[in-house]
């Protein structure tokens, strides 16, 4: 009995080490409930500038201020003579206060007149009424537009975010800004951000690449200048690129309230973007950019006055460690752009190492084939100072020595470690180049720091020896053998349709003496990041997604282009058929790789999907045809759950990417999303997404209804509308007779519908907005004896702003007269069908 005993206390022990072990890799345990203050990480920083005291279980909770001093900052940068001597006491003081708020009105939006008129005419005009506002003992200007921003779009609060929340006479202002930033009216952007966009003077038909996106404030600005004010989808393109998985997350939230066809988010090291290249008749081209935005990582010292904690983090290490990865991002902008482009650097750093150095480092690559852009004279409100000429290095050790120039550094010197010397000032030439860039100083506009420098290509980058002779050797080999391997080349792909596109596009010429850098980059096409390798990237299913390299109905091979805008297409307009007797496997657009774990773009080629569509809605004069602008993300589904709209451009540069190289994680704007109808009332198995109701409403001819402007408010406000029976207290009953009779004849059938405010002689508006009745344009489900809206709240909640703001206030005692009226006239006419 003993022996068996021990036996099951040697059991229970070696169970209960077991559990114990599986316990401590995070499944629970006996672990106490309790929070233990030694445990918890030291010197957590706030966004008020605060800092949590170290807890040594004598003291208790406390808070404390940020020291905001740092000797070591202080020392760098007046060796280094970035601020003047007499005005080092303010720039010092400036820093140290809290950033003020700014916010930019989306001028290519419906709502940009209509916010600014309200912003100017309400709450400004309010605020101003009621006396001289004061915070902390201080007297607060009320809300005023930045000067130099074009159009009175961008616009200045002196408090911050936080300091809004505690004034109550700002509580409208605060909850303005958080309504309208919610469905994409404004965004809430630091004022030196917004100058790097602007600088690129972007126009609608532009391509253009923005290296660094996330969290994407500067990417929404450029799609606004993309976009436009025209309300359709632009024949130019954003590509928006993060080489991290999370921040492109974060800049597809961001950029969704946009929603935009035209816009394009990929994930790659800027450094190692992939280059895009197809096979035409001409032979090889190579899809560049005629602009490019690279706003690349950096220390971000000039940010100390919304990031506190970068006071007591500061090191002149910082900017020396990325120094080669700017430079890196820098010269890939460089090849990426088309000749006659515009580049933009920009960083929110005030360290040469990080600004001049790296764009003087630039022009000695390119040999005078990018040259600096003098805008001095642009947004002439901005303050700002020259570039520098000349400067200090630093080693990253506290206390190192100071270095002038690369021939003073000795590698064994520990002080000399991590120093190479494109961080030097350059020995004679770009003094007059570099005066050209752009510093922000905070003291100057109350603003954070920033650096800006604007390159415009002239002509192709040279070619290093090593990649002509490697060329050389693999033109030499194809002629050696005969049966040379073609499949990484692409097939060819039709010309773009653009009238501008043949200029986005260089040429590569056949073998020869002359070399171009555009012939060499045939050999580095395909994905040269680590990041290619990342596994377990997520779908993203709702997110704007992705663009196609021909989409056409099955029985079809060939891959039709994109029909400019001026020629309008319709579901019919397919490609001409296959002559083969196989018939045609679908394809997806990109290829997905084992290892990105991102979804491949599918074109929707089934016929009887298009048709359904097209049918129902009524899908005419589209800018080009429907199988060309609608994509899927569920490869082999039978029936895809969401269906996505892109733009030409969008498409033409799936179609060029045959190879695969770029990883697309997101393009265009959800259009169709699949519903299941048990009784099979309706036909068509999608319905129409709130999204892009902007670029598709006008063209849908059928499933339309247009209501008075009583009902339509009644719809907005109550999210449903009874359309048979008797009204009740909580849903009202349609009381247009027009709309009313549209449904019971069929001309608006069950499904999702377009609603619209009826145009009416008798409609005047109050006050004029700037908005027109067109773009008071909703979906909404039309079942068995009601509508109900599908738009979110919030927009919703904006639309009867805006009405009340253009027409005046409901009229709540003639409505409900009307609508008993119509009610009656319903019943009327119910019993007598019945009779």
């Amino acid at each position: 009995e003993n022996e068996l005993a021990a036996e099951e206390m040697s059991g229970a022990s070696a169970r209960g080490k077991k559990r114990a072990r599986s316990w401590k890799r995070g499944r629970g345990g006996s672990k106490p409930d309790v929070w233990d203050p030694k445990k918890t990480r030291r010197f957590e920083g706030r966004d008020d500038g605060r800092q949590k005291k170290d807890h040594d279980g004598a003291e208790g909770t406390g808070w404390e201020r940020f020291p905001l001093t740092n000797a070591a900052f202080e020392e760098y940068y007046q060796q280094q003579g970035v601020v003047p001597s007499d005005e080092w006491d303010a720039f010092l003081e400036c820093l140290r206060k809290r950033l003020p708020s700014t916010f930019r009105i989306n001028g290519s939006g419906k709502y940009a007149a209509y916010l600014k008129k309200k912003l100017q005419e309400k709450l400004v005009a309010g605020l101003q009424t009621q006396g001289t506002l004061e915070l902390d003992g201080y007297a607060v200007q009320p809300p005023r537009p930045i000067p130099w921003y074009p159009h009175d779009l961008a616009w200045h609060i002196d408090c911050s975010r936080n300091q809004i929340r505690k004034v109550p006479l700002l509580a409208q202002i605060h909850d303005f800004l958080k309504r309208e930033n919610d469905i994409g009216s404004i965004s809430r952007q630091e004022e030196v951000s917004m100058i790097p966009p602007l600088m690129l003077d972007v126009q609608p038909e532009h391509w253009v690449l923005d290296m660094c996106a996330a969290p994407g404030s500067k990417t929404l600005q450029l799609l606004e200048l993309v976009q436009g004010t025209e309300g359709q989808a632009s024949t130019g393109l954003v590509v928006a690129n993060d080489a991290d998985i999370k921040r492109c997350n974060l800049l597809i939230h961001q950029t969704k309230r946009m929603n935009s066809p035209c816009l394009v988010v990929t994930n790659h090291e800027a450094q190692s973007y992939p280059m895009v290249k197809r096979t035409t008749d001409a032979g090889q081209e190579l899809l560049q950019y005629d602009r490019i935005l690279c706003d690349v990582p950096c220390s971000g010292d000039g940010t100390m006055r919304k990031a506190p904690d970068l006071w007591r983090r500061w090191t002149p290490g910082s900017a020396n460690g990325l120094h080669p990865l700017q430079l890196k991002i820098a010269k890939k902008a460089a090849q990426l752009l088309k000749v006659g482009g515009r580049l933009v650097y920009s960083t929110c750093s005030l360290n040469p190492v990080e600004n001049e150095a790296v764009v003087a480092a630039l022009l000695k690559h390119c040999e005078g084939r990018l040259q600096l852009v003098d805008m001095s004279q642009s947004f002439a409100p901005l303050k700002r100072r020259p570039g520098l000429v000349t400067w200090k290095v630093r080693g990253k050790r506290a206390g190192s020595k100071w270095f002038d120039a690369w021939d003073q550094v000795d590698p064994s010197d520990p002080d000399a470690g991590g120093l190479v010397e494109s961080m030097f000032p350059p020995l004679e030439g770009s003094e007059t180049a570099l005066s050209r860039c752009v510093r922000v100083l905070p003291h100057h506009g109350d603003t954070g720091g920033f650096f800006v420098a604007v390159l415009e290509k002239t002509a192709e980058l040279p070619v290093p020896a090593s990649h002509v002779s490697q060329n050389a050797r693999k033109g030499h080999q194809h002629t050696d053998n005969d049966k040379s391997d073609h499949r990484d080349v692409p097939a060819p792909t039709p010309a773009p349709a653009q009238a501008s596109a043949p200029a986005r596009e260089q040429a590569i010429p056949a073998d020869g003496p002359e070399c171009t850098e555009a012939s060499v980059l045939e050999t580095t096409v395909g994905p040269s990041d680590p990041q290619d390798q990342q596994q377990g990237q997520p779908e993203q299913d709702g997110m704007q997604e992705q663009g196609p390299k021909g989409i056409l109905p099955k029985g079809q091979d060939v891959v039709a282009p994109a029909a400019p805008r001026e020629d309008r297409g319709t579901l019919d307009d397919t490609p001409p058929s296959r002559t083969v007797l196989d018939p045609p496997k679908e394809r997806p657009l990109t290829k997905s790789k084992k290892s990105s774990g991102v979804d491949p773009i599918v074109p929707v080629t089934d016929p009887d999907l298009l048709h359904s569509i097209g049918d129902f809605y009524g899908l005419s004069a589209l800018p080009y045809p429907l199988h060309q602008c609608l994509i899927s993300r569920t490869p082999g589904a039978p029936v895809p759950k969401k269906l996505y709209y892109i733009s030409s451009s969008a498409k033409e540069l799936l179609d060029a990417d045959r190879r695969g190289s770029l990883r697309v994680f997101s393009v265009g704007v959800k259009a169709f999303e699949r519903q299941s109808m048990k009784d099979g009332s309706v036909p068509c198995k999608f319905r129409l997404a709130q999204d892009s109701v902007r670029f598709l409403a006008p063209y849908v001819s059928k499933q339309r209804l247009a209501l008075r402007l009583s009902d339509f408010r009644a719809l907005l406000k109550h999210r449903c509308l009874l359309t048979t029976g008797n009204e009740s207290s909580s849903v009202p009953l349609l009381s247009d007779p027009a709309a009313v009779e549209d449904l019971r004849s069929g001309r608006c059938g069950p499904g999702t519908c377009v609603i619209s405010i009826r145009k009416d002689d008798t409609l005047e508006p109050v006050v004029e907005s700037g908005l027109s009745l067109e773009e008071f344009t909703v979906t909404a489900w039309q079942g068995a004896k009601s509508l109900n809206l599908l738009v979110g709240e919030v927009e919703s909640s904006k639309l009867l702003d805006a009405l009340a703001d253009q027409f005046g206030p409901a009229e709540t005692k003639q409505n409900e007269g009307e609508s008993n009226e119509v009610s009656h006239e319903v019943d009327e006419q119910e019993n007598a069908s019945e009779c």
